[in-house]
């Protein structure tokens, strides 16, 4: 464990949470001005895999939630130091798909001579990105706001001030149940004292964390897992240019390995494949299972993939975000089979797993065995959000 370190002038604590459909985390994070954020401590549990209805899944996962964030307090209130430990002063939250929706819009201008770029020109191409999305549901709108800019063609991280002749503007918008917005909000609150608690889609996370981090190209293909679903983003100069959500993730994977068996035997099982340590009986029943599940998870995969590629093909790097326990399998599963006809290479796709190590420019501190990627991703836009407002 890591001792707290002195507060500066430019030093706060801060609380994240990460909320997906089958389990919840949180984390202590101590951010400051111009340095990688430092994670003090962490949490995270999960739903167990027995069936359950929609509700009993958000009752359960806001228990975790509850949980995580009572148990990242009490280590943290015991971490040592000269000084007072240094209160929490805000909290973020990260919400997953599919209890949020996200998509993106673009509007564009362009000058006949390069023009002084102005908030008033971003914002204007924003009002007209936001417009342009004729279904939006007001009531359900939690975030909205510009994702990137791009002046003649390239990125720029601060176009106001510079002078272009093209503008482009990409927007983020996510929405979300208002009832489960206004549980977790009071979750938070509960939890953590805060009483103005920040909400963030997984899509946003992912955009400023990929893109910070130079985890791979500036163009590549998210396959983001978790529960019951699976999140596909391809990601084209930091925007997200196309998405997908899978109704496919660990938990319905597992049930057809696991046939009339037990879900967490396999799981203990597949732990043991993870670290080639697993030579019995069992393992190699598992792994007939694995295979036998194999054409199912091509051909679903294969369809997910095609309704991807209807502007463009996908791109060869594939950054998968995924349970531990899955990542070597999955990894290779897609790096394995070939999905060539849907990349733009027509090879198969080189895969890469997200792991903790990937956010260090980002995100630095006690990156034990309980903080995941998820959880760096969230500290990491939390940190920008923070320091973005002073």
């Amino acid at each position: 464990m890591l001792p707290l370190p002195f507060a500066h002038k430019r030093e706060k604590v801060i609380a994240i949470a990460d909320i997906s459909s089958d389990s919840a985390g949180a984390c202590i994070a101590l951010v400051r001005d111009g340095a990688p954020a430092a994670i003090l401590c962490a949490e995270r549990s999960s739903l167990t895999y027995d069936d359950k209805t929609p509700e009993q899944t958000i009752t359960g996962i806001l228990s975790l939630l509850e949980d995580a964030a009572a148990k990242v307090l009490r280590v943290y209130s015991k971490l040592q130091n000269k000084r007072p430990i240094i209160p929490v002063s805000s909290v973020h939250a990260i919400i997953h798909t599919p209890l949020v929706t996200s998509q993106t819009a673009r509007a564009e201008t362009s000058f006949e001579t390069e023009e002084l770029i102005t908030q008033d020109t971003i914002g204007s191409l924003a009002r007209t990105a936001l417009a342009s999305q004729k279904e939006l549901d007001k009531s359900r709108l939690f975030e909205a706001g510009v994702s990137s800019v791009d002046l003649n063609g390239y990125r720029t991280g601060r176009p106001v001030g510079k002078r272009a002749h093209a503008v482009s503007v990409a927007t983020l918008i996510s929405q979300c149940e208002p009832e489960l917005r206004a549980q977790i909000i009071d979750t938070l609150r509960k939890g953590f004292g805060a009483q103005h608690p920040e909400l963030h889609s997984d899509t946003r996370a992912l955009l400023l964390g990929t893109h910070a981090n130079s985890i791979r190209a500036n163009i590549h293909l998210i396959v983001d897992m978790s529960g019951d679903s699976t999140n596909c983003v391809v990601i084209h100069k930091d925007a997200a240019a196309e998405h997908l959500v899978m109704p496919e993730g660990v938990r319905t994977i597992l049930k057809r390995i696991v046939g009339n068996g037990i879900a967490e035997e396999k799981l203990s099982l597949m732990r043991m494949v993870s670290r080639d340590a697993c030579s019995t009986s069992a393992c190699e029943e598992l792994n007939a299972s694995l295979a036998r599940v194999e054409p199912e998870l091509v051909k679903i995969f294969g369809e997910a993939f095609s309704k991807l590629i209807s502007e463009r093909r996908l791109p060869n790097d594939l950054v998968l975000i995924v349970a531990p326990d899955f990542a070597p399998w999955l990894g290779n599963f897609f790096s394995r089979i070939d999905f060539g006809q849907f990349t733009v290479t027509a090879r198969q796709f080189a895969v890469h797993t997200l792991t903790t190590e990937d956010m260090r420019a980002s995100v630095a501190g006690n990156l034990g065995p309980k903080v995941d990627a998820w959880l760096s991703l969230g500290t990491a836009l939390a940190s920008a959000e923070e320091q973005s407002t002073g």
